[in-house]
Parts: C-alpha cells; structure tokens; sequence
C-alpha cells in the first residue's frame, strides 16, 4: 500500500518499507549517488523506478554505490527490483544471497559493476528471476552469475561485452 511519504534516500524508503509496499524511485542528479540499497529481510515489497510505474521512457532512476553491491538482498522473497539503473559499483549491481526466494529483477539496465551485473549465490538462492534487462561491461566480469540455488530463470536479456561471461553457472548452481 503506499504511502505517499516522500524518503530523501532509498535506503531509507526501503528501512520503512512492509510487506506490500511499493516505493517509486523518481529520477534527480542526487539519487542514490554513493548510495548502496540493502533490501534483505524484506518480502513482497517493490522497488520501481517511475519510468518502469509509468510505462516506458528511459531508465533515470540510478543506483552508483561507491563500493560494493549496489542492491543487496539476503533472507526475502517476493522482491521486485524494477526499471532501475545501476552502474559503478565495486561488486554487482544486483545480488541475491543465501534464502533469497522467488525475487524478479526486470527490465533494469546495469554497467560497469566490477564484478557483474546479477549474482545469485547461497543455499536456497531458489525460484529468483532476472528478466528483460541490458547488462552490459564494459569491466564487468558476468553478466548473470549463478554460484547456487535451484530453479532460477534468466531470460530475454541483453547481455554484452562481458571479460568472461554473459551467464554463468557454477558445478553447484543445481538445476537452473
């Protein structure tokens, strides 16, 4: 249910964020600038960037963490990460860690994160989709990297000029 209340930072919408909350993350110079999300813990709560709420228009709504992850999520399920762009950061753009269950990340455009674009990675990592985003280096190693889980979907995405791979699976992503 929303709000209306208006957070000067991401982070700090997500903090407040319940079950069924969608927090719209509309486009400034000032948004999310050395800001890294940490949405763990959280379930069904939607994270939107207004152009993907409104319908089509690009993709303003960014994410540039100085370090790390630009968004973080561990322990939640039914988690949608959408029409966000996320770039620069230290690590991936998005990652998905240890029972992290049936979360979508769509229609996003991430580049230029060190180490990629998604990971998804830890026991019961399971029924995560990444869906219908540009992820794109360069000096990204992945595009998507499984490392675990079981049951997650990765389809109709652009994924280019990655330094090793577009997609990649660990011998312990099980059946993906």
């Amino acid at each position: 249910a929303s709000t209306g209340v208006v957070y000067f930072t991401i982070q700090s919408g997500v903090d407040t964020a319940v079950t069924g909350n969608v927090l719209h993350v509309v486009a400034s110079p000032y948004v999310a600038w050395g800001e890294a999300v940490n949405m763990s813990r959280k379930t069904n709560v939607i994270l939107a960037g207004r152009s993907f709420v409104h319908g089509g228009g690009s993709t303003n709504e960014r994410i540039s963490p100085i370090s790390g992850n630009g968004i973080s999520m561990t322990d939640n399920a039914g988690v949608r990460v959408r029409g966000m762009t996320i770039y620069g950061s230290g690590a991936y753009g998005v990652a998905l860690g240890g029972n992290s269950t049936g979360n979508d990340v769509a229609s996003c455009v991430m580049y230029s994160n060190a180490s990629g674009g998604v990971f998804i990675v830890g026991v019961n990592a399971d029924g995560n989709r990444v869906v219908s985003n540009t992820i794109r280096g360069p000096g990204q190693t992945y595009g998507v990297r499984i490392d675990d889980g079981d049951g997650n979907v990765v389809t109709n995405n652009v994924l280019m000029r990655h330094g090793t791979a577009g997609v990649y699976m660990s011998l312990t992503a099980g059946s993906n």
